[in-house]
């Protein structure tokens, strides 16, 4: 593998390296898997070493991304940038311009996020690239004659033809032209696709009251084994899969597996369906068992290439590929000109579901309802049931403007025509009046006027107000909140009244001693109107 170039040249400094680190928002920590470069906005980005750009696209929380194929299963990142300066096909030399440093995305400031791939793992970039290496005048560890600086863009060759002699597959001398990737064909399959019997879903009931937990075994006997201790379940409204944790003693009856359906009712209501996943055995006969919804599976990794679909009809393409059980999925009308993804399946979804809120101000929750995907715009999630001074017996306040709030509204579009960069801007103008001018920017390659001044509008009216956030511990348990339920709450926190509907973030349900109280993270309203 030839050398690598430092692809910010005019900024040194990591602002943050690779590995495990604290994460943003200042809770638990998180695998940074790649090094952040400080740099303003604007800073020229330049491709680390030549290849043949995969992607140059918003992807949910690294913002405007810029994907690098080197060949040989080598491939670069470079995320959050204010605009990408390439397009999906295109060959670039080391050193050509790709992209401008920004913070889009999930991001706390302006910075350049860099990512070193081999064969789809993470590698720490400082291992190949170091300050002083500049991409413009090393490929392969030879000085490049005629290299681009940082204001050019250099187009692909006619034909994909050679491009800098960098020890890849790319343009060597006699290949055929390489096409940019725009579907998946599966060449072979070894085997057939396994399928797994679940009775859980209409197995009649065997307690009325308390919580009740079925394990269907491989033999398809229905067991219900003794638990002990307290029952969680747990959800979150985005990333992770509905778990249910609880502690069994094991006797000469019980015999289940990793892959068993499992199921709770509570009171006679069924609340989960799910699989084990984990058995932990523990001292004096107990044994630990972590299960998890449908949700699971879709944190499998795959390549998809689909084109014009919305993020429902994606939803049930991914359900059908993976034998996934759909219930109801809500049409969410967008549809999404077209896209190649590499990675989970949940973060596709997600892509997709942002892309879907930007362009649309609907915001869509999905969700496993006892063994069914669904998709349900948050609307419909709210939930009559109240929190108050009598249900929540402690509470954690926090309101802020210092992350993804935003007061004015800033899309770009290149007339190549004209020669310039024309902006569409929409103001908030009574909350920069209170809070000083907080901007977003986001260059829209393709999009007509109409389209753009109703963008530009729909992303004011998600942005612009306070995120607020409420934790509630030990108040009583409602059995069907879930992440993405809408609740209302009214509770006096000292200086203010909280009187509104709030999304739930994470819910932690704890059965216990005939018992049930809730642990939850409740949002202030973004992406819905109450």
């Amino acid at each position: 593998m030839g050398a690598w170039g430092w692809p910010v040249p005019s900024h040194s400094r990591i602002s943050s390296g690779f590995g495990p680190r604290s994460s943003p928002g200042g809770i638990g920590s998180t695998n940074h898997g790649g090094i952040d470069i400080a740099a303003p906005s604007g800073v020229p980005i330049l491709a680390a070493r030549a290849g043949r750009v995969v992607s140059a696209s918003w992807q949910g929380g690294f913002g405007n991304t810029v994907v690098i194929d080197h060949g040989g299963g080598w491939t670069s990142l470079y995320a959050h940038n204010s605009q990408n300066a390439v397009r999906p096909g295109q060959v670039v030399r080391g050193g050509n311009l790709i992209a401008r440093v920004g913070s889009t995305g999930n991001s706390t400031g302006p910075h350049l996020h860099f990512e070193i791939r081999s064969g789809g793992t993470r590698l720490n970039p400082s291992n190949f690239v170091s300050f002083g290496m500049r991409t413009s005048d090393w490929a392969n560890g030879t000085p490049v004659s005629g290299g681009s600086s940082a204001g050019d863009i250099t187009p692909p060759p006619p034909g994909g033809g050679a491009m800098d002699g960098s020890g890849s597959d790319f343009g060597a001398p006699g290949a055929p032209p390489r096409q940019p990737i725009t579907q998946v064909v599966n060449e072979s399959t070894t085997g057939q696709t396994g399928r797994r019997k679940n009775n859980l879903r209409t197995a009649e009931g065997v307690l009325d009251v308390g919580c009740e937990i079925l394990i269907q075994n491989r033999r398809n006997d229905i067991l219900l084994p003794v638990t002990v201790g307290e029952i969680t379940l747990e959800y979150a409204r985005r990333g992770s899969p509905g778990k249910l944790t609880f502690d069994v003693v094991n006797d000469d009856i019980l015999n289940f597996h990793e892959g068993n359906p499992v199921r709770l009712r509570v009171d006679g209501e069924n609340v989960f369906l799910g699989y084990v996943f984990t058995k932990r055995r523990k001292f004096g006969g107990i044994i630990s068992v972590t299960c998890y919804d449908q949700i699971r599976y879709l944190k499998n990794k795959d390549t998809l290439v689909y084109e014009n679909k919305t993020y429902s009809e994606l939803l049930r393409m991914i359900a059908t590929n993976f034998d996934l059980r759909v219930g109801e999925i809500d049409d969410t009308r967008h549809k999404i000109p077209q896209r190649v993804e590499e990675g989970s399946l949940l973060d596709m979804l997600e892509t997709a579901s942002e892309i879907t809120t930007k362009n649309t101000g609907r915001l869509y929750v999905l969700y496993d309802d006892f063994g069914e995907l669904r998709l349900t715009d948050i609307e419909n999630m709210r939930m009559l049931k109240l929190i108050d001074e009598d249900t929540a017996s402690d509470f954690d306040y926090t309101s802020t403007i210092d992350r993804d709030v935003y007061n004015r509204i800033v899309l770009s579009q290149d007339n190549h025509e004209l020669g310039r960069r024309e902006t569409h801007v929409a103001n908030g103008e009574v909350n920069q009046s209170r809070w000083g001018i907080l901007q977003f920017y986001e260059n829209v390659s393709e999009a007509t006027p109409q389209v753009l001044q109703a963008k530009k509008m729909v992303l004011l009216d998600h942005y612009n107000e306070k995120a607020r956030k409420l934790r509630i511990e030990n108040c009583f348990g409602i059995k069907h909140v879930r992440g993405g339920s809408v609740m209302p709450v009214h509770l006096d926190i000292g200086d203010i009244i909280v009187k509104n509907f709030m999304v739930v973030e994470r819910v932690k349900h704890k059965f216990s001693g005939g018992k049930h109280f809730m642990d939850v993270d409740i949002v202030g309203r973004r992406g819905f109107r109450v």
